[in-house]
């Protein structure tokens, strides 16, 4: 197994710990009771209701998959006995599947019920078609080469990249690797002919903002945010929360009542695995994990 995978597993596991260490009423059992979840599905506009729609969500930390039943002709629905924990969802409809833009924290007690509403936007066939070949990939290696870069600039650290497959969107997570270059960010920045862009394609050229010093034939690869893949494969469009009640939190940064995880998180938890890493080697070199460090 990779470091890059192994570190996915410990940012997830690490993720539970930390929503458990919080606060040391979680253990007791009312804390781990169930309750529903109520909500409204729309569509693109965020006021048309969508009938027939089917809401899953899945705990990211167990594996367990909750799932509504049809939405009805106000675009109600409605998941019982759900458990607190940190969750990814999507949404089933005759026009296809929705994958969330991100994942999401409910903190629900004993019969409570969470209320949010969701609203869907499709993808043009363009995105569709790249996004899919993104994913493809993503299932198999955990991560999808998207580009290379072809120059780059010190003082204003932007990078030149060429997209070879699929596409490259703002606030994608992005690994970039070369001989000398190793790193993780968000992407905050892409530029296209002079102009911002929130998307680039195959075969078209981008100004990326980087956060490091990266040189000629880096390449760039996509990765799943917070290193879980999303429910839907082949998605026709993405899933985006327009309200939720408090029990509704959007990411595992506000789990915590009076703690707060870094805004930086990811990074900080690479840090932390590269210096466990550092130690476990030193006190025992020939333990398995030491061999890719």
């Amino acid at each position: 197994m990779s470091k890059g995978v192994k570190l996915r597993f410990v940012f997830i596991g690490l993720a539970f710990c930390f929503l458990i260490l919080c606060s040391t009423s979680f253990l007791r059992s009312e804390e781990l009771s169930k309750g529903s979840i109520l909500g409204f599905v729309y569509g693109e506009d965020g006021t048309t209701p969508l009938e027939g729609a089917v809401v899953e969500f899945k705990n990211i930390t167990t594996g367990a998959v909750y799932e509504s039943s049809e939405s009805d002709d106000l675009g109600v629905f409605k998941i019982e006995g759900v458990e607190r924990g940190l969750y990814i969802y999507g949404v089933k409809t005759a026009q296809g599947d929705f994958n969330s833009d991100g994942p999401l924290g409910v903190r629900i007690r004993e019969n409570e019920t969470a209320k949010l509403s969701i609203s869907l936007t499709p993808y043009d066939e363009k995105v569709r078609s790249a996004i899919e070949e993104v994913y493809r990939e993503q299932e198999i290696e955990g991560k999808s080469v998207v580009g290379r870069t072809v120059n780059y600039n010190p003082d204003t650290r932007i990078a030149e990249v060429v997209i070879m497959k699929g596409l490259l969107q703002v606030d994608d997570e992005i690994y970039t690797k070369g001989e000398n270059t190793d790193f993780y960010q968000d992407v905050n920045f892409l530029g296209s002919e002079g102009s911002f862009a929130e998307s680039i394609f195959s075969g078209q050229s981008a100004s990326l903002a980087v956060k490091n010093k990266v040189e000629i034939g880096d390449l760039i690869y996509k990765v799943a945010k917070s290193g879980v893949l999303p429910l839907f494969s082949k998605p026709s469009g993405v899933a985006s929360v327009v309200t939720g009640s408090p029990e509704i939190v959007g990411g595992v940064t506000v789990l915590c009542d009076g703690w707060q995880v870094p805004s930086n998180w990811r990074e900080w938890w690479r840090n932390w695995w590269a210096n466990f890493l550092n130690w476990l080697c030193r006190r025992w070199p020939n333990h398995p994990w030491c061999g890719n460090n």
